[in-house]
């Protein structure tokens, strides 16, 4: 499972938002290939659970809407499950940051140890 802590605004966020449904953002786990994997996701005030099998790496990925701007999809970094509680706004940034690093020829620097 991986596990992250949802925050809106610098509050937890109570319930997932109702114009996307149960499958807000459309979240999916996706291999290290970027291959779609199977999950189940659940929300419970500021926790998104995704179910996937124990010690397996995997990137979330999901449509992140975003006022004025837009809804991009972004990912995570790729991450070993287990029972971690992550900042889901955090490992989106660092997933955007190895997504730059990667597309710009690897220079940059480290953005953390893949966990």
């Amino acid at each position: 499972m991986l596990a992250f802590a949802v925050y809106k605004n610098g509050e937890p966020l109570e319930k997932w938002p109702a114009e996307a449904g149960k499958q807000a953002w459309c979240l999916f786990l996706a291999d290290s290939t970027g291959r779609p994997r199977e999950s189940s996701c659940d929300f419970d005030y500021a926790r998104l659970a995704v179910h996937c099998p124990e010690a397996v790496e995997r990137r979330l990925f999901t449509r992140y809407p975003m006022p004025s701007f837009g809804d991009p999809i972004l990912r995570t970094r790729l991450l070993t499950s287990g029972r971690k509680l992550r900042s889901l706004s955090v490992e989106l940034a660092l997933g955007r940051l190895e997504l730059i690093d990667e597309q710009s020829g690897g220079g940059g620097a480290a953005v953390g140890p893949s966990t």
